[in-house]
């Protein structure tokens, strides 16, 4: 980087300077990681991604510190990251997984509305993801829990028609049924 800002060498140079820096970092935080240091290896992948947020390798950095956070135990430090994962690299293969864990611990730690509306939305932007179901699933049980039954009939019952051959669409219909006679 030094380099770079005293004007040394051509731009093709200055981009090589650039990815080997990148590559070094990640590497430091990787042996950090692997070393079972995992706040430092956190605070290392996000040092990195906060100076190269365009490396190939910031969203893994991100997955990695939120995992390294979770490690140690601190895991409102792991959601803010993993929060930070779906919303600057929406596309990220990590991106659903990320989005699945906010809301699941949102859920656990009775923030049901936010945990609610995080599952619709991974329902809704990743129609690929894995955990689409248990995505649905969980915002209808979650809408349950609150009380909201007609909404959570609504949510059961399209978990059933959208997931037909999942294990749990059986139950799904069946819930619909019951919450909807809860609501009347």
């Amino acid at each position: 980087e030094d380099f770079q800002k005293r004007g040394f060498g051509d731009e093709k140079f200055n981009e090589e300077m650039n990815i080997l820096e990148g590559g070094a970092l990640f590497s430091y935080a990787m042996t950090l990681f692997d070393a079972k240091k995992y706040e430092e290896a956190a605070a290392e992948f996000i040092k990195f991604v906060n100076k190269k947020p365009k490396h190939e390798y910031a969203d893994k950095a991100l997955q990695n510190a939120a995992y390294a956070f979770e490690m140690s135990r601190r895991y409102e430090s792991a959601a803010t990251v993993y929060e930070r994962i779906f919303k600057e690299y929406p596309k990220s293969s990590f991106a659903d997984e990320a989005l699945f864990k906010v809301a699941f611990n949102q859920e656990n730690g009775f923030k049901f509305e936010e945990a609610i509306n995080n599952y619709l939305m991974l329902v809704e932007k990743y129609p690929e993801s894995k955990n689409r179901a248990p995505a649905l699933f969980n915002a209808a049980n979650a809408l349950e829990n609150l009380q909201r039954y007609e909404e959570a009939a609504r949510q059961y019952l399209r978990f059933a028609e959208m997931f037909p051959n999942h294990e749990k669409a059986p139950y799904a219909f069946y819930k619909s049924i019951i919450v909807y006679e809860k609501a009347k």
